[in-house]
């Protein structure tokens, strides 16, 4: 598996191993797969996995554009279907941080930013045959979340 780091999307090729992150505490994770209707031609190279870590930060944008750039240039090859999950932080449980104590701005900041990036991914991964399936699960703060993608694509949130 090709490990995805903190402020980093990847992408895996058809029949790859698979992509992973861990440490999704306050960070969005956000796992795509999908599949080509075609079989792909003699040495083209084409992925069918992305996987992103967003750390709040600057990065984040810089970060969910890369994310953004690799799922459309596969979506012009032909790549649909789509299937998402996110993995966000459940803001409510900030107030019970075992290691930070958050203000109230701040937990409501992190709730507007897990809203805007659900928008963002769904935004992306829509298709001219409507929405992606797509699942978004919340962890408490004290529980830092990890995604794997298989390489038979399937995706697992683990806590």
């Amino acid at each position: 598996m090709i490990e995805v780091m903190m402020d980093q999307a990847r992408a895996d090729v058809e029949g790859g191993d698979g992509l992973c992150t861990f440490g999704l505490a306050v960070c969005i994770g956000v796992a795509i797969v999908g599949e080509y209707p075609t079989n792909a031609a003699e040495g083209e190279t084409r992925h069918d996995k992305f996987l992103a870590h967003l750390a709040d930060g600057p990065m984040m944008e810089v970060t969910f554009n890369s994310l953004k750039r690799q799922v459309e240039a596969a979506k012009a090859k032909g790549l649909r279907r789509l299937r998402v999950k996110m993995s966000v932080v459940e803001p409510q449980s900030l107030r019970e941080d075992s290691e930070f104590s958050w203000s109230e701005t701040a937990i409501k900041q992190t709730k507007d930013t897990n809203a805007l990036y659900v928008n963002k991914v769904r935004e992306l991964t829509r298709s001219s045959s409507g929405l992606a399936l797509m699942r978004v699960e919340q962890h408490h703060i004290n529980h830092a979340a990890d995604i794997e993608i298989l390489a038979s694509k399937d995706i697992r949130i683990l806590t």
